[in-house]
């Protein structure tokens, strides 16, 4: 499984991307009440104002399991891995909303939360990329799915082999000429 996270200042335009993407499902949210991207921005923003030094005020995430363990799950598994990940995230209690993204073979989770508390305190976005990976690498292999890191080295060794492969291509070509005791 793979997660990205990064803060943004553009709520509404993010929301409403998730929102309105082909097959998108809402799959769970805490502390909104509105139905339009525009009216959740603005929940959001009752607590944006309580912190007028924070710029990007956002938190958006996206959980992105490999496209075999995606297709065994319901969207109410979706919805616990979501919620999972924002508990070890620090974040379940910030206001945020979850889209389930099906259109694609690649199922995968947009989730937008507040990154600012109820008492103007912003969550630190230092590192908030490494430590989405992170965390969605531990849940992945709490749940037995494919992690990441695998994937990524699994793809370096197949490199590898192909490059030796090529190397003893060479070098059979070279001993074949010599074998031929060229001028």
């Amino acid at each position: 499984m793979i997660g990205k996270g990064k803060a943004i200042g553009h709520t509404a335009n993010a929301i409403e991307y998730a929102k309105d993407k082909k097959e998108a499902v809402e799959i769970d949210r805490h502390l909104l009440s509105g139905e339009t991207p525009t009216e959740m921005a603005r929940e959001f923003e009752v607590f944006h104002d309580l912190n007028t030094r924070c710029e990007k005020n956002t938190f958006s995430f996206v959980l992105s399991p490999s496209i075999e363990d995606g297709k065994k799950l319901a969207p109410e598994q979706f919805k616990e891995i979501t919620q999972d990940f924002l508990k070890k995230m620090g974040l379940e209690n910030s206001q945020y909303i979850a889209y389930l993204h099906k259109d694609k073979e690649h199922k995968h989770v947009h989730i937008f939360t507040n990154r600012v508390d109820s008492m103007g305190i912003a969550q630190k976005d230092s590192y908030i990329g490494k430590e989405s990976q992170r965390q969605a690498q531990e849940i992945a292999q709490e749940r037995g799915f494919v992690v990441a890191k695998d994937v990524q080295q699994t793809k370096i060794l197949q490199v590898q082999k192909e490059q030796l492969k090529e190397a003893d291509i060479v070098k059979q070509a070279h001993k074949n000429v010599m074998d031929k005791t060229p001028k």
